[in-house]
Formats: structure tokens, sequence, C-alpha cells
């Protein structure tokens, strides 16, 4: 392996060339195929192959800022180290992997030399993955299985079965759901076991819907801006705060809150679509929903819905 490092204390280089001399280096490995402009503090890496002796030189030349010309000639050493041939192996896959999303016409033999390379080389690329092939003898050759019981919690609400006031003693049992039923004990009484009570029903915790009632809060002050205007403004507003409404009512449906949360809001959005498809109010109307407005909303933003005169549901069967 050639192994070629040196540290370059220069300003941005720009135009990156690469010559060798006396290293017969194979042109078409070289990786990245095009050369970045070198910035201080980032250092490139540029891998390759080659093919005879190892010896010469190579030399790196380029520009800097101000269009001078810059060149250094960097040693070639020997080293005992397989890292650099995946180093340049991973730097080559995703140079071909790279053309191969691009949609170069040769796709297919991009695909056969990215999967050659990685085999090759031992590297990952998107058509290979490492297989592990396992040859040795299977673990159960005879097929003979060994039945192991094991004891499991039992589920919650559940106790151990107790013996009746009347028995005396201890007793364990074992089931085993593939022995025949003969096999069972016969001098075990009934009364010896007992099935467990169920628990009752723990009744669900109560939604929060502060955030829904915030909602209405922000919608109500909403209304302050303009109940000074005049009613066509207010007209207007009334017709947005009835899609904002029905947008509250559907959040609150999708959690499942209870239909008197919703029953007051959604006959306030009734009431005011009616006013909005009449297409004009007179002022009498316009401030009588313009008061429904504000109770409905001061009492859901308060969690006290208002009653519709329909009897609320229990919510056990």
């Amino acid at each position: 392996m050639a192994r070629v490092h040196r540290r370059i204390a220069a300003p941005v280089l720009r135009d990156l060339r690469i010559e060798a001399r006396g290293l017969a280096v194979d042109l078409d490995t070289v990786v990245p195929r095009r050369l970045p402009d070198l910035f201080p503090g980032a250092p490139l890496v540029v891998s390759g192959r080659f093919r005879g002796r190892v010896g010469g030189s190579i030399v790196v030349a380029a520009q800097d800022d101000a269009g001078i010309p810059w060149s250094q000639t960097l040693p070639v050493s020997t080293a005992a180290d397989p890292a650099i041939a995946a180093v340049w192996a991973r730097a080559e896959v995703r140079e071909l992997e790279d053309r191969y999303l691009v949609g170069d016409d040769e796709r297919a033999t991009l695909e056969r030399r990215i999967v050659a390379t990685s085999l090759r080389f031992s590297v990952l690329s998107r058509f290979t993955a490492y297989v592990a092939i396992d040859r040795g003898s299977p673990a159960n050759p005879g097929g003979e299985v060994h039945r192991i019981v094991q004891p499991v919690e039992l589920p919650s609400g559940w106790d151990m079965p107790a013996a009746s006031l009347g028995a005396t003693g201890a007793f364990s049992f074992f089931l085993d759901c593939s022995a025949p039923m003969a096999s069972a004990p016969a001098v075990m009484s009934r009364s010896l076991l007992r099935l467990p009570k169920a628990a009752p029903p723990v009744p669900p915790e109560p939604l929060d819907l502060c955030a829904f009632r915030a909602r209405a809060k922000q919608l109500l002050a909403s209304l302050g801006t303009v109940e000074a205007l005049p009613p066509a403004a207010r007209f207007r507003a009334l017709a947005v705060l009835a899609l904002k409404l029905a947008e509250l009512i559907e959040d609150l449906a999708s959690v499942e809150a209870d239909e008197a949360e919703r029953e007051s809001l959604a006959k306030l959005v009734a009431d005011v679509r009616r006013l909005v498809k009449a297409g004009t109010a007179d002022e009498a109307e316009l401030a009588r929903l313009w008061r429904e407005v504000h109770e409905v909303l001061e009492a859901f933003g308060a969690g006290k819905p208002q009653e519709t005169g329909r009897k609320r549901r229990s919510f056990w069967k």
C-alpha cells in the first residue's frame, strides 16, 4: 500500500490537480473524480489504485486566492495498513452510487462494478449486505422436545385459588394442556378451586378540555375587537366565527368529548349559519345573536356548558 500524507500550510487553493511521477496511477480509480477546493482546517482525502512498484512522488498543483500558481511535491512511501484499501473502496462505491442515482445510461454496468467492489473489499453498498451462514451441526439433531413449565404472573385483578373454610392441609396442582383428562387427580375436590371475582369496572378519567376552553376564550376575545364597529363588520366577524366554531366542535368529537359539551356550541353554529345564509340582519337580530355568542362561549370557556333542553344520557349503560 502506498501512502502520501502531508499537511499543507497555504491559503485557499482552487483548481486542484494531481500528477503522479514514477508511480503508475490508474486515473480511472482516483476518487473523488472532481477534486474540490482546499480550505484551511478542512482535510481532503484523495485515494486511488496503482500498478507496479511503489516509488516516485505525487505533485499537487493549484492556484491560490490571488491566482498565483502553487504546487508541492509529496514523496510516496509504503504502509502495511489494510485500512487504506477499505478507505478507497468506500469512496469508490460512493462515487459509483452517485452516478447510479443521477440516471447514468450504463446503470447495469455501474451496478456490476458496485457489487464487485463491495464484495472484493468487504464494504457495504446499496446492492450488498453482510450475510452470516452457519454451516455447523443443527442445534437439535434428534428432534426431541424437552418440556418446561414456566411460571407466569396472574392477570390484574385475579387471586390465587384458595381452599374452602372446611378444608384442611395444603395442596398444589399442575395443569398440562397436553395431558389426557383421565390423568387429573380424582381426589381433588371442586370446592378447593374458586373462580376469582371480577374487579369492578374502573370509570374512565375525565377528559382534560383546558386547551379547547382556551380556544373558546380566544374566539371571544377576538370578537371584542370588532364589537364597536358597524353592523356589516360584526356580521362578517360572525361568519368567520361560525367556521372556527365548527372546527372546534370537530376537534371535541375527535377526542370523544361529552355530547353536553358540544350541544350548545353546535346550536350556536346553526343560529349563526342561518343568519349568514339570510345575507343580512337587522340591528335587533344581530344584537340578540351577539349576546348569545357571548353567553355560550363564556359558559364553555368556564367549563359550564349550557342546557339545551334535551335530557343528558348516562355514560354507563
